[in-house]
């Protein structure tokens, strides 16, 4: 980071590009399986669209936190927006892009993997369902495929921590909250350097 923004960025684009395309293969893929009524799948029904879910087990509460979750992130484009053209108007409409975008992503992905199993599977394997998914859809090797998917979004949701963190830090010292030495910008990478370190 402290050799400038365009490395994390382009970092951070390469590995959503792999990680959302491995996912939408694969919702694609169980969504195919679901309308074909292959077996073990379980059938779309009016439950997988209410609120309080299919068989009436879900929680509107759960459902919102998970929401919270899942968008968290999007505001990081506007920490950044010093490095940008058109700062004062490419953050905020990237920020925007960016929530509509995950919404058509993970819609287009609870709607194409929560029928792959029953209900009853899915919820035995919580705490590993995309990769339970992914396994039931074409084996362990493409469980492995989701694996790295997932890693993938730890590492770049790491990356992006760091990018927020180091410019709250670099704006707080710019306005005398935190030391000066955080708020200088290197005159090489013009990055706030001191921050990243």
């Amino acid at each position: 980071m402290a050799a400038g923004i365009r490395i994390t960025a382009r970092t951070q684009v390469g590995m959503a590009v792999v990680e959302y395309a491995i996912l939408a293969g694969f919702a694609i893929v169980g969504f195919v399986a679901v309308l074909g009524h292959h077996h073990g799948t379980y059938p779309v029904t009016k439950g997988w669209f209410s609120l309080s879910g299919i068989g009436g087990k879900g929680s509107l509460a759960a459902g919102l936190l998970l929401a919270v979750f899942m968008y968290t992130g999007w505001d990081a484009t506007v920490y950044v927006n010093e490095e940008v053209k058109h700062r004062r108007v490419n953050p905020g409409r990237s920020a925007v892009f960016a929530v509509a975008f995950l919404v058509v992503i993970f819609t287009v992905a609870a709607v194409g993997l929560q029928g792959v199993v029953s209900p009853a599977r899915l919820q035995a394997n919580s705490s590993s369902a995309l990769v339970y998914v992914a396994q039931a859809l074409g084996g362990p090797g493409w469980a492995k495929v989701m694996t790295l998917s997932l890693a993938l979004s730890v590492i770049a949701t790491a990356g992006v921590s760091i990018v927020i963190l180091t410019r709250i830090m670099y704006g707080m010292a710019s306005h005398r909250v935190l030391p000066a030495a955080l708020g200088k910008v290197s005159a090489r990478f013009k990055t706030p350097a001191a921050a990243a370190s």
